[in-house]
Order: structure tokens, then sequence, then C-alpha cells
């Protein structure tokens, strides 16, 4: 079972787009008398909205009086960073394809006791779209009625999917993608990025094949260049909707892609996150990411008369 924060990236205070006082709002128990509660985490990507998942979480079972928790030096904390089990932590795992009534009830059953560090009870459900109709009914009546000092955090990525009426019961909090120089990584990968768009490039002109292109991976993993394509297509989508954004697309890759109908590009996007949710997690990761680059490549050679 994968819990979020066993191997947390670093990241700054506040870099999540989250209003400063409402994260400010969520501070540990302490025993005292607080109103349970729930947040669903939607928006940017699954990996950051894990790593908000995490924070939150050390902020809740944070068992120090700091202005802002996470201390980093109290024992949950200490079991967190390294990476161990918490008793007041229950989390559904991410494996199953969907959760039903015998999760949830466990999860409502072990939220039910009395915390062991005299705090909070955290409940954790990654992928909540995942919740059968039964599930997310009977989820829907333990939050009418949430056990005291009971807190549960939702992360998904499509939160319509959800019941509204699970929705309505929850906090929505939505997060920005990250603040980066170009938007594709940190400065120093900045070259290859462009590398990387370079190659795209020579591929869209027929230099080269799509295959020999993901073959040809420079010092960029396979998820990384899913990555890339993800985040290339979900900004040219904005774009041509009008959106603003906050990443700037390499040149060759903007003229491009901007040539596709926004139809095309939503439909690569979904097939790039997915591509990049299987490369993550190692699962025929050169494979998919061949397929998905061969149906970018033959939709912009279908646009090129647009682009050209």
């Amino acid at each position: 079972m994968n819990l979020p924060g066993a191997n947390r990236a670093t990241e700054e205070r506040n870099d999540w787009g989250i209003s400063p006082s409402l994260l400010a709002s969520l501070r540990p128990a302490g025993g005292g008398a607080v109103a349970s509660g729930a947040i669903l985490i939607t928006g940017a990507t699954e990996s950051r909205r894990w790593r908000l998942a995490a924070h939150l979480i050390e902020r809740l079972l944070c068992e120090s009086e700091s202005a802002d928790p996470p201390c980093g030096s109290c024992w949950s904390c200490r079991q967190r960073q390294a990476g161990h089990a918490h008793p007041d932590l229950q989390a559904i795992g991410d494996e199953p394809e969907q959760i039903g009534i015998d999760e949830i009830r466990a999860l409502e059953d072990t939220l039910a006791l009395t915390a062991h560090r005299g705090g909070w009870k955290v409940g954790w459900i990654p992928r909540a779209n995942r919740l059968t109709e039964g599930a997310a009914n009977a989820f829907l009546k333990t939050l009418e009625e949430p056990p005291p000092h009971a807190f549960y955090l939702l992360e998904a990525a499509r939160p319509r999917a959800l019941k509204a009426t699970l929705r309505s019961r929850c906090q929505r909090w939505t997060l920005h993608a990250p603040e980066m120089v170009s938007g594709f990584g940190p400065p120093e990968s900045e070259a290859q990025v462009a590398e990387w768009a370079d190659e795209c490039e020579r591929m869209f002109r027929g230099e080269m094949s799509p295959l020999s292109q993901v073959r040809e991976r420079l010092p960029l993993t396979w998820a990384d260049q899913a990555r890339l394509w993800s985040q290339c297509l979900w900004t040219a989508s904005r774009q041509h909707l009008g959106w603003p954004v906050a990443l700037r697309l390499p040149q060759a890759l903007e003229r491009r892609l901007g040539a596709l109908p926004v139809d095309s590009l939503e439909l690569l996007y979904t097939r790039a996150r997915e591509t990049e949710r299987m490369a993550q997690a190692g699962i025929n990761q050169r494979l998919a990411l061949e397929a998905l680059v061969v149906g970018i490549a033959r939709e912009v050679h279908r646009y090129a008369s647009k682009s050209d």
C-alpha cells in the first residue's frame, strides 16, 4: 500500500496555490474540541496532489504546538519522515480498481476508535473516483455524522465523477500547476527539455520515426517523456481555449500542437496522463510511450497543412 509522504519531494511551504489562511486553518487536534472534516484534493497532477496530501497528513498528525506545523521533531513527525506506519493514519490502498463497501466500513471502524496519540484520526482515500455506488453512499453517511476527531482526505483526478452530495460534504482544494522557469522542470533540466523538443520537431518533419524518437531518449526517462507530453498537451489545449497558463511551450511544439483542434488535444492529453501513470508505476513503459507518440505524430501530420 502506498501512503503519501514516505519519500516526499521537497516543496516550498505553500507552493500549492492554496490560500495561506486556509492552509493555516488545518492544525493538529491536540485533544481539544475540534470539528471533524473532509477535504477533496483536485487539480494539477496526481503526484502533486499526493504530495499535498502528505503535507496535510503531517500537519494533522503533528503533536507540537508549532504555529506552522509540521514541526519535524515530534514523535509523529519522525514516524512519517522515516516512512513508518502511524497508528492514527488509516489508508485505503491505491491498487484495487474499485473501492467497495467493505473497504469503507473498515476505514470507518478504525477512525471511530480513540486516537492513540490523542489528536486526529486521519483517513486517506486516494483516487476516490474508484468508489462504487454503494461505497459512496456508505461514506456519505459517515460524513453526515462523522466520529469525533476524524479527518478524511480524498484525492480525485475527476471530481465530477464523484456523487454531488459527496462532493458537497467536502472542502474542495484545487491545486494549480507548479511555477517553473519554462514550466517543464528546474533550470538545470532546461537544456534537456530543449533538446527533447528539437527531437520532436525532427520527428514531425519526418526526419526520424516516432519509435526512434522515443528510444533515443537522451538522459530523459520514459516517465520524464510522458510527463513532458502531458504538460505540453495540457498547455496547448488551455491556450486553444484562451485560458491563462503558467507554462511556455517550446516554439516548435507550440506551432505543431497549436494546429490541432481542442478535442484532439484533450484526447491525446488523456492518453498522456495514463501513459505517465504507467511509466511511474513501471508498467509497459516503453510500449505505452511509443503508442502515445505514434498517436501524437499521426494527429500532427493530419493537420500539418494548418501549421505549415
